[in-house]
């Protein structure tokens, strides 16, 4: 089961696969940030 609560108008879950936490943040940090629209990953 999974849950999300979100609020405001422009919220996105979005699920990733990594093999671990660096290889996740560098996903983050590398590719998802640079997304046209993209300001901040919690």
């Amino acid at each position: 089961m999974e849950c999300h609560a979100m609020s405001g108008s422009h919220d996105y879950p979005m699920k990733v696969a990594a093999r671990n936490m660096d290889d996740f943040s560098d996903l983050c940090m590398q590719r998802i940030l640079k997304f046209p629209g993209v300001q901040q990953v919690e």
